[in-house]
C-alpha cells in the first residue's frame, strides 16, 4: 500500500484541446502543472492541471487524491486555510500558535498570517524566528544592512553603541503538536471528501468508445472509459483525449458516430466532436469512428445496445412518472 507522499503520477501526454468553460484554446505556457497541496483543497494534492488563459478555469486531468495518500502536514495546512477562509476575521480568527506571542498594545493573542506555508500558520515574526517559509513576507533575509558597517565621518561625534538586545525564540514544535488538531477536525476532511464525491457523481458518464476495425487482426473489442463532465448534463467528445485520438486516426477525423436512442430504433448518427451529447448521472454513451459502417465489426455491440436501450427506456419512464407527480 502506498504511503502518504509517495505518489508518482505521470505527466499527461495529451493536453486539453479546449477550455470546458469558455471554449478557449489558450492555456498557460509550460503546462500541465502538478498541484503541491498549497491551496485549501487537500484532495488536489499531486493532481495535474491546466489553466485557461482567458477565464482562469482550472482543468484537472486526474480524479481527487485519496485521503490516505495525502501527507498529514498537507491535510492540516489545507484544512486550516479552508476553515480560516470560511470564518473570515470574526471571533474564529486564526492566531499564532507560539506560546507567549501577543500584541504589545493590548496584550492580546497575535493573529497568524493565513498565507503562512507552515503546517500551522504563524505570524511573520515567529515564522522568521523559526527559519521562515516560502511566503515572501516570511522569508529570512540573508543580507545585513550596510549602514552599521560604514565608517562614520570624523567630523561627527557618534554616541557609544548600545549593546545589542538579546532575543530568545521559542523552541521548535513537538512532532505531535498538530495531532489533536487533526483529530478534532477530522470530520471536516471526511465531509469534504463526501461532498466532493457527491458533486462529481452528478456528472459521471459511462462512455464506451468503439475503435475502428483492424484489417489484420479483425474487429476490436470496445474500449471503456469513465469521464467526469465539466458541464452538467452534457458530454462533449472533443474534451476527451482518447476519443479525439481515435477520431484523428480514422478516415474521417474530427467526427464521431453516436448511437441515438431517442429515435424509434437505436440509430448511428455522425456528428462533429464539438457537438454536445445529453447525458444523465448513469448514462452509457456508445461511440464509434465514422469509418465503421458494419455493426459486425464491433465486438460486444449487440449486448451493449440491449443494456443501454433498456436503461434508456427505464430512465425515460422514471422521468415521465416524476413529472406527472409534480
Amino acid at each position: 500500500m502506498a504511503e502518504p507522499g509517495d505518489l508518482n503520477i505521470p505527466r499527461p501526454e495529451t493536453r486539453f484541446s479546449r477550455c470546458t468553460k469558455c471554449g478557449s484554446t489558450s492555456f498557460r505556457p509550460n503546462g500541465p502543472f502538478q498541484c503541491q497541496g498549497k491551496g485549501s483543497d487537500p484532495f488536489n494534492y499531486k493532481r495535474w492541471f491546466d489553466i485557461c488563459e482567458d477565464c482562469n478555469k482550472f482543468l484537472w486531468y486526474n480524479p481527487p487524491t485519496a485521503l490516505h495518500l495525502i501527507p498529514e502536514d498537507v491535510q492540516v495546512r489545507c484544512t486550516i486555510k479552508k476553515s480560516a477562509k470560511e470564518d473570515g476575521d470574526g471571533d474564529n480568527s486564526l492566531f499564532c500558535p507560539v506560546d507567549g506571542c501577543r500584541t504589545a498594545a493590548k496584550n492580546e493573542p497575535r493573529k497568524a498570517n493565513k498565507g503562512c506555508l507552515r503546517p500551522i500558520p504563524h505570524c511573520s515574526g515567529c515564522c522568521k524566528a523559526a527559519g521562515g517559509c516560502a511566503l515572501t513576507a516570511h522569508r529570512v533575509s540573508s543580507s545585513v544592512g550596510d549602514s552599521s558597517a560604514k565608517t562614520p565621518s570624523p567630523s561627527i561625534n557618534t554616541p557609544p553603541v548600545a549593546e545589542a538586545v538579546r532575543r530568545e525564540y521559542a523552541r521548535p514544535f513537538d512532532p505531535n503538536y498538530a495531532k489533536p488538531y487533526i483529530a478534532s477536525h477530522g470530520h471536516l476532511i471526511t465531509e469534504s471528501i463526501k461532498a466532493a464525491a457527491d458533486e462529481k457523481a452528478k456528472d459521471l458518464s459511462y462512455v464506451i468508445l468503439i475503435s475502428m476495425k483492424n484489417a489484420d487482426s479483425g474487429p476490436y473489442a470496445p474500449a471503456r472509459f469513465k469521464f467526469i463532465n465539466e458541464r452538467s448534463g452534457h458530454f462533449i467528445p472533443n474534451f476527451a483525449p482518447p476519443i479525439v485520438a481515435a477520431s484523428a486516426a480514422s478516415t474521417l477525423p474530427n467526427f464521431i458516430s453516436v448511437l441515438d436512442f431517442t429515435a424509434a430504433q437505436p440509430t448511428w448518427v455522425g456528428q462533429d466532436l464539438q457537438c454536445a451529447i445529453a447525458v444523465s448521472k448513469t448514462s452509457r454513451v456508445l461511440l464509434r469512428t465514422c469509418d465503421i459502417t458494419v455493426d459486425s465489426d464491433c465486438l460486444e455491440l449487440e449486448s451493449e445496445i440491449t443494456s443501454s436501450w433498456q436503461g434508456f427506456i427505464k430512465n425515460t419512464v422514471i422521468r415521465r412518472t416524476t413529472s406527472f407527480k409534480k
